[in-house]
């Protein structure tokens, strides 16, 4: 894949040398562009697209992304009359050079990832359009690019609604080429959306994707906890969905991926308290757990076993889609969020509930266990920032290792 790379961006050049930059032809309102597209076999390939022109060639501006380039915190502005985020910041100038009736980009590797994200972007509105989501202000979505040294990433903002990219480092294949990584962040966003939607029926006191992001009033630090994790897991299930990759980060973080990838069943994890360290991996842990479980369920619904998640239709993932985000947004928020403490043990009553409602029996796997006995008999709700370890089949708790 790296050598595919590489070998693009040789001829990138080389074209911006050979051929002259083409202006765009007004009266079509579609062209075709060539982007590193993720294909059946698993790996990323370029790939000849066709997509909405935008209205310039060089910010690759339309009304469904704006690009623009680092800016400082004071740069984001929030209008609360229309509830819109603002960012004040310089436009990109991207390079793209035409072969045949094909651009293609070219000059420096940002414009290729910035084409690539285009192309996603313009995938995920057709995807939310179909699935019937709409959100006040989502579009056009804000990408901003970053450039951190040793770094290479992809992440959502709430704070200003809006993506980092981080330009690519040579030693990865870059973060915004990775499909499964920019819908997961994809899905941040949605999620966001659509729970500030619910907390604005539900209480005064929050502001659209503000003061959601903090523990507040009627929300608890668990539930805070509970957030995140059922974000981080679910973005990951929407990842999958949209590819069909079950291979989730497995071209960005090899590490992580032995268990956020969709190929495996959910196995169950226990709160584990003797520690001061709280790692980031737990939400990842739990949050995969908690989404496989979800998808474990629909995949029963559906009259499938588990290990033919990777051949889905294309039908019954939208099914999915439509229904993770209605389990996450009325099911989940009513009975975690308002109605409990947002704990562990609460989202697993959640999950075992939905099986019965949704298969008509309760389930035998769903649960988690305590790695002190003693401790289970005066239980009480536990946060999710704590250590976890995995259970063995014979009921052995194995450590959980960070891989970094």
């Amino acid at each position: 894949m790296k050598n595919i790379l590489k070998l693009s961006i040789v001829c990138l050049v080389m074209l911006a040398v050979n051929v002259s930059c083409s202006k765009p032809e007004p009266d079509s309102a579609m062209i075709k562009m060539q982007v590193p597209v993720l294909h059946e076999d698993g790996e990323y390939k370029l790939t000849v697209v066709e997509v909405p022109r935008p209205k310039s060639m060089e910010t690759l501006e339309s009304d469904f992304v704006n690009f623009k380039y680092y800016v400082g915190s004071d740069d984001i502005k929030y209008n609360r009359r229309d509830g819109k985020f603002r960012i004040d910041g310089e436009s990109p100038n991207f390079e793209f050079v035409k072969k045949g009736d094909v651009y293609i980009p070219a000059g420096q590797i940002e414009s290729l990832e910035a084409a690539t994200m285009y192309y996603l972007m313009y995938s995920l509105k057709q995807k939310m359009s179909a699935l019937n989501w709409n959100f006040d202000n989502y579009w056009p979505r804000r990408i901003v690019l970053h450039s951190v040294p040793s770094k290479n990433n992809a992440f959502y903002s709430a704070g200003g609604d809006y993506f980092g990219m981080v330009v690519y480092e040579e030693k990865y294949i870059p973060a915004t080429i990775n499909a499964d990584v920019w819908y997961h962040e994809a899905f941040h966003s949605i999620y966001y959306h659509a729970y500030a939607n619910q907390l604005n029926q539900n209480s005064n006191t929050y502001n659209p994707l503000t003061k959601m992001l903090f523990a507040n009033d009627g929300l608890a630090i668990a539930k805070m906890d509970s957030v995140k994790t059922y974000n981080e897991g679910f973005s990951d299930l929407f990842a999958f969905l949209m590819t069909g990759s079950t291979e989730i980060m497995n071209h960005f973080a090899r590490g992580h991926s032995s268990y956020r990838n969709f190929s495996e069943k959910p196995k169950s994890y226990a709160p584990f308290s003797d520690t001061n360290y709280v790692s980031e991996d737990h939400f990842y842990i739990m949050g995969s757990y908690f989404a496989k479980s979800f998808l474990a369920i629909q995949m029963e619904k559906y009259g499938l076993e588990f290990s033919e998640v990777s051949q889905l239709s294309e039908d019954i993932r939208n099914e999915i889609l439509k229904e993770a985000l209605r389990f996450l947004t009325e099911d989940v928020f009513t009975d975690i969020y308002l109605e409990n403490d947002g704990s562990v043990e609460a989202s697993i009553k959640v999950l075992n509930q939905y099986r019965n409602e949704v298969l008509g029996k309760e389930s035998t796997e769903l649960h988690f266990y305590s790695s002190d006995p003693e401790a289970m008999k005066n239980a009480k709700p536990q946060s999710i920032l704590e250590e976890f370890t995995s259970v063995s089949e014979d009921g052995s708790f194995l450590e959980v290792k960070n891989e970094k």
